[in-house]
């Protein structure tokens, strides 16, 4: 069995698999027309960035995003990207800590960063993310794979980003 220590422990041990950290950014937006520069709020996953399948058949963003969006645009509307965002990023980490406590159960040697770890709030768009989430207020959401052509230049909003699906919530 291995043994993980620092701050990435999660990224790698959950529940006796060793997985990958696939880091994703979840964007807010008022509408499809606008650039994914443009975005209302920007919210950071640490790991297991993947889609997924909306149907929770393959395990991943989508299972966990999509059920909470359509509930949150029945009750209060995506159309207020702002408070979609942080009732978002709520709702996501509370999932992560207790599937960290779960996992806890299973690794106690491990040091337990319940709240510390796993989602952020950022200003801007990392370099080191995989997929890119665009929530929109109209109610759409679309996947993007990300793939930066050169890290040392600014990002090619055309060319760095690959649609790969689009949702209707």
């Amino acid at each position: 069995m291995f043994q993980f220590t620092g701050l990435h422990w999660f990224s790698f041990l959950f529940f006796n698999h060793l997985i990958m950290s696939t880091r994703a950014h979840i964007a807010f937006y008022e509408n499809p027309n606008q650039s994914l520069s443009e975005f209302t709020a920007l919210l950071y996953r640490h790991s297991d960035g993947y889609p997924g399948t909306v149907d929770g058949s393959e395990y991943g963003v989508l299972p966990e995003l999509v059920p909470f969006l359509k509930e949150f645009d029945q009750k209060r509307g995506l159309f207020d990207e702002e408070y979609a965002a942080a009732r978002t990023l709520q709702y996501l980490t509370n999932l992560y800590d207790k599937d960290t406590v779960e996992m806890l159960q299973q690794f106690p040697n491990q040091p337990p960063y319940i709240g510390c770890l796993g989602y952020g709030i950022c200003s801007s768009i990392h370099w080191d993310i995989v997929y890119f989430y665009a929530v929109y207020g109209t109610g759409q959401l679309r996947v993007y794979e990300y793939s930066p052509s050169d890290i040392d230049e600014p990002i090619d909003y055309q060319k760095d980003f690959q649609l790969i699906e689009e949702i209707t919530i």
